[in-house]
């Protein structure tokens, strides 16, 4: 169950983040460098400062469990009205319509996983002594879920010159590339692609000895804990002796 400290590394999380209008399409966002996305809140054709704003408010709400999503979607929605939005001629309905219910939802839910998923990833620097592997595993169902094996298989392919991954099981190093290559976002936590289900697990010291890690924490750069802001890059943590 999600802590208030939780709640609270998430908004941290996510209010580092500058808003940021623009034209730009998901597909063309996704071809802007992760590091440089991290720092802003967008909304794909999104130009409007005040009604991203308004988006902003609500993700903040969810983001620390103030307000249910179903609650929030509904204020967006009646907001809209009462702002006197439209959406684009003959898309009504559809997700280039922001007050559509669908894309609402979208909206609260990737940018809610995105801050819990960056929130996550901290915690588990500060543990990484104790959780210094993580397993990938599917948390949600799907109907039609992806390839998530193939998917695996190809990004450790992409790291195999990088140690700290295991051959059968899908479990690696708490800050190795896999997890970047396996992200539709190029980010190293979850969510890895948009509603896909995907999520990590902690694996001790004790079970990663088991499965045959090779665990050098104070030799091993990529064992050490990392700071990582949405907002910054990576830098290690070299106080650990």
């Amino acid at each position: 169950m999600a802590t208030d400290g939780d709640y609270n590394q998430a908004f941290a999380s996510f209010s580092r983040r500058k808003n940021a209008t623009s034209e730009l399409t998901i597909e063309e966002w996704l071809k802007v460098p992760a590091k440089e996305r991290e720092r802003l809140f967008f909304m794909a054709g999104l130009k409007d400062p005040e009604i991203l704003q308004r988006f902003r408010e609500g993700i903040e709400d969810v983001i620390t469990a103030r307000k249910g999503l179903t609650t929030v979607e509904k204020e967006i929605f009646m907001w809209l009205r009462d702002w006197g939005y439209n959406p684009p001629h003959g898309k009504e309905g559809s997700f280039e319509d922001l007050s559509s219910l669908d894309r609402i939802m979208f909206e609260l839910r990737i940018n809610m996983e995105m801050a819990r998923g960056h929130a996550a990833w901290v915690r588990s620097q500060t543990a990484i002594r104790v959780f210094p592997c993580r397993r990938f595993i599917r948390i949600s169902q799907r109907n039609e879920p992806r390839d998530w094996k193939t998917r695996w298989n190809e990004a450790k392919v992409l790291t195999a010159a990088v140690p700290g991954v295991h051959a059968t099981e899908k479990v690696a190093l708490v800050n190795h590339p896999i997890w970047t290559a396996l992200s539709a976002f190029g980010n190293p936590y979850a969510p890895h692609d948009w509603g896909s289900g995907m999520g990590d697990e902690s694996v001790s010291r004790a079970n990663a000895l088991a499965l045959g890690f090779k665990l050098r924490p104070n030799t091993d750069p990529m064992q050490r804990p990392l700071f990582r802001t949405m907002n910054e890059g990576l830098e290690v943590n070299t106080s650990e002796e």
